[in-house]
Protein backbone atom coordinates (compact mmCIF):
# COMPACT_ATOMS: atom_id res chain seq x y z
CA UNK A 1 0.00 0.00 0.00
CA UNK A 2 1.17 3.49 -0.58
CA UNK A 3 3.07 4.87 2.15
CA UNK A 4 0.29 8.61 1.79
CA UNK A 5 -2.39 6.37 1.65
CA UNK A 6 -1.37 4.43 5.01
CA UNK A 7 -0.24 7.96 6.80
CA UNK A 8 -3.98 9.24 5.85
CA UNK A 9 -5.99 6.16 7.33
CA UNK A 10 -3.85 6.17 10.67
CA UNK A 11 -4.65 9.45 11.19
CA UNK A 12 -8.43 9.21 10.25
CA UNK A 13 -8.64 6.75 12.97
CA UNK A 14 -7.07 8.72 15.38
CA UNK A 15 -9.57 10.79 14.63
CA UNK A 16 -12.64 8.89 14.33
CA UNK A 17 -11.42 6.89 18.21
CA UNK A 18 -10.72 10.20 19.80
CA UNK A 19 -12.84 12.69 18.61
CA UNK A 20 -9.99 14.86 18.09
CA UNK A 21 -7.51 15.67 15.11
CA UNK A 22 -3.81 14.44 15.66
CA UNK A 23 -0.79 16.52 16.47
CA UNK A 24 1.94 14.12 15.85
CA UNK A 25 2.72 11.56 13.33
CA UNK A 26 5.51 8.93 14.57
CA UNK A 27 7.06 6.67 12.14
CA UNK A 28 8.99 3.45 11.90
CA UNK A 29 11.92 3.42 10.35
CA UNK A 30 10.51 1.55 7.37
CA UNK A 31 8.06 4.06 7.11
CA UNK A 32 10.38 7.06 6.87
CA UNK A 33 12.53 5.59 4.05
CA UNK A 34 9.06 4.75 2.43
CA UNK A 35 8.04 8.65 2.36
CA UNK A 36 11.94 9.48 1.79
CA UNK A 37 11.40 7.08 -1.59
CA UNK A 38 8.09 8.71 -2.35
CA UNK A 39 9.21 12.24 -1.83
CA UNK A 40 12.44 11.48 -4.21
CA UNK A 41 9.66 9.69 -7.22
CA UNK A 42 7.23 12.92 -6.39
CA UNK A 43 10.03 15.59 -6.68
CA UNK A 44 10.08 17.01 -3.13
CA UNK A 45 13.64 15.89 -2.26
CA UNK A 46 16.47 15.38 -3.88
CA UNK A 47 17.85 12.26 -2.71
CA UNK A 48 16.70 9.78 -1.38
CA UNK A 49 19.62 8.49 1.17
CA UNK A 50 19.08 9.84 4.48
CA UNK A 51 20.89 8.97 7.15
CA UNK A 52 18.40 7.45 9.77
CA UNK A 53 20.27 7.80 12.45
CA UNK A 54 19.76 11.28 12.25
CA UNK A 55 16.09 10.75 11.98
CA UNK A 56 15.73 8.35 15.31
CA UNK A 57 14.07 10.81 18.20
CA UNK A 58 14.81 14.21 16.03
CA UNK A 59 11.45 16.01 15.02
CA UNK A 60 11.30 16.30 11.23
CA UNK A 61 9.27 18.45 9.17
CA UNK A 62 5.63 18.67 9.41
CA UNK A 63 3.40 16.17 6.78
CA UNK A 64 -0.42 17.29 6.92
CA UNK A 65 0.21 19.42 9.89
CA UNK A 66 1.71 17.31 12.15
CA UNK A 67 4.88 17.28 13.59
CA UNK A 68 6.97 13.79 12.57
CA UNK A 69 9.13 12.10 14.72
CA UNK A 70 11.15 8.36 13.65
CA UNK A 71 11.29 6.14 16.50
CA UNK A 72 13.84 3.29 16.76
CA UNK A 73 11.79 0.27 15.34
CA UNK A 74 11.35 -0.86 11.51
CA UNK A 75 7.76 -0.81 11.67
CA UNK A 76 5.61 2.13 13.46
CA UNK A 77 2.99 3.97 12.46
CA UNK A 78 0.64 5.86 14.88
CA UNK A 79 -0.70 9.19 16.04
CA UNK A 80 -0.82 11.56 19.10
Amino acid sequence: MDIIKEIKEEIDLFTVSTGRPPSTLYLGEDEALMLAQWAYDSGYASSVGYPMKTWVGNRRPELFRLNVYVVNEDRHLACS
